[in-house]
């Protein structure tokens, strides 16, 4: 049998449910959180590196080849080409805060998306 319910907790019930259905631009700073963090970072400092280096040595390889007047050698243009090791380790990173759940608690939650993005899948 269902009982009445009075205005108090009517109202009660209503800002329950308003307080649910706002949204919430709260940022755990969990392991989620600055793993992810910290691997943008690295993400975006890696790309900048690679980016510079290959500018800055491309550029004087091919201003050496045109102040020589010779084709521009493949090869050592190649050589140029730093390998984006930070790039990548920063993707690891951001992919290994998966692992952990959204809501800042410092555990291991075995996901199956959580297992996925680590692994690149």
């Amino acid at each position: 049998k269902r009982r009445p319910v009075d205005a108090t907790e009517r109202d009660r019930q209503s800002s329950t449910m308003s307080t649910v259905l706002r949204p919430d631009f709260v940022v755990p700073l969990g392991p989620r959180a600055l793993l992810a963090l910290g691997g943008i970072v690295t993400l975006v400092a890696g790309v900048w590196h690679v980016d510079r280096t290959w500018d800055e040595r491309g550029s004087a390889i091919v201003r050496a080849a045109q102040k020589a007047k010779r084709q521009v050698d493949m090869r050592e243009l190649g050589k140029a080409f730093v390998f984006p090791t930070a790039f990548l380790a920063g993707w690891a990173v951001y992919a290994a805060s998966y692992l952990f759940p959204a809501s800042g608690e410092w555990r291991v939650e075995a996901t199956p998306a959580g297992l996925r993005a680590p692994a690149g899948r």
